[in-house]
């Protein structure tokens, strides 16, 4: 506002360089949540068929991925105006035999 103070309602994204920015309070909210969140996409999927066929390791390599997805969305909002997110920061998250395709499991 001109001549005046503007203030920012809760959790509105403001700008900085063109750069979308989420509200501290936005992402605390977020923080406190991700577990919650994590704990409703597995309870989303636990209702799909394919999913109560898998085996136990296979849906817990489901929970972590997810889990770990939450926590990095996260982090990514928290990190956005300071730099990019690079590509090889998921592929850490894949299993060890999606890594190289090209190359024969031992």
């Amino acid at each position: 506002m001109p001549g005046g103070t503007s203030t920012v309602p809760l959790g509105a994204v403001t700008s900085t360089d063109r750069v979308p920015v989420v509200a501290p309070a936005t992402l605390r909210r977020l923080e406190l949540a991700a577990g919650d969140l994590a704990s409703a996409c597995l309870a989303a999927m636990d209702r799909q068929p394919w999913f109560g066929r898998l085996a136990a390791d296979q849906r817990a390599a489901v929970l972590l991925v997810t889990q770990r997805g939450v926590a990095n969305f996260v982090a990514w909002l928290d990190e956005r105006p300071r730099a990019t997110t690079r590509p090889s920061r998921f592929a850490a998250l894949a299993p060890a035999c999606t890594r190289n395709p090209g190359e024969a499991a031992a």
